[in-house]
């Protein structure tokens, strides 16, 4: 509250109908804090992670090394600071804060061209590579998709290619092209336990924010 002007929370956005996502919280640094000083009056952007594991070294550099935040940076490319706040299910916390270096805006683009080119590559072919064993269990959860990977059934189907990519359909392409194109067809993959509490911690943190900035305003 002493520290950051918010400007936006939960606000959806889109980079040239080619990627779409929500950006959990949105403002400006107002360098009270000194390690922020040099960033007042400047926008900084960011995003909650939920996680039922620990808040280690791990789960931080998994984060430093993600497109997740060089995509939303190119989307709001006056942001100077990216910041992840992470929240364990045994109520934990820890933030890491990234300088979002210049040319991140360039580099999201030719990632983007890239996943765009090779989904377009597999137009028309059924069925999509499967990454099997490796992308089976991926970030600790069966895939929906197993039985129908263990029975080769395969399922016709197109995906919408004019839909925009989301940074999880991303992921989920380069993991493994065919759950991609499943997910896509079929819809689902989104109801598992730990999204639903990411969902709910979401919501939940959304109006904390919300009411907390709304108040400050109100009070001043």
């Amino acid at each position: 509250l002493e520290e950051w002007s918010m400007e936006g929370i939960e606000e959806g956005f889109e980079i040239g109908r080619r990627f779409r996502g929500i950006l959990d919280f949105r403002g400006r640094h107002k360098g009270v804090q000194t390690a922020y000083k040099p960033y007042a009056g400047k926008l900084a952007i960011g995003d909650w992670k939920t996680t039922k594991g620990a808040l280690d070294a791990d789960w931080a550099n998994r984060y430093k090394l993600s497109w997740q935040w060089k995509l939303y940076a190119a989307a709001f490319p006056e942001a100077k600071l990216f910041h992840y706040r992470g929240i364990s299910r045994s109520g934990a916390t820890r933030e890491i804060v990234i300088e979002i270096p210049d040319g991140v805006v360039a580099e999201a683009e030719l990632y983007l061209d890239q996943v765009a080119g090779m989904r377009e590559s597999l137009r028309g072919s059924v069925p999509w590579p499967r990454k099997r064993p490796s992308s089976c269990r991926a970030y600790g959860r069966d895939c929906d998709f197993s039985e129908t990977c263990d029975a080769n059934i395969i399922y016709p189907g197109e995906i919408d290619y004019s839909k925009p990519l989301s940074y999880s359909s991303t992921e989920t392409f380069l993991l493994c092209p065919e759950k991609h194109r499943l997910t896509q067809i079929a819809g689902y993959g989104e109801d598992d336990e730990t999204l639903a509490f990411g969902k709910a911690a979401h919501r939940g943190l959304a109006e904390i924010y919300t009411q907390a900035f709304k108040m400050r305003t109100t009070d001043k």
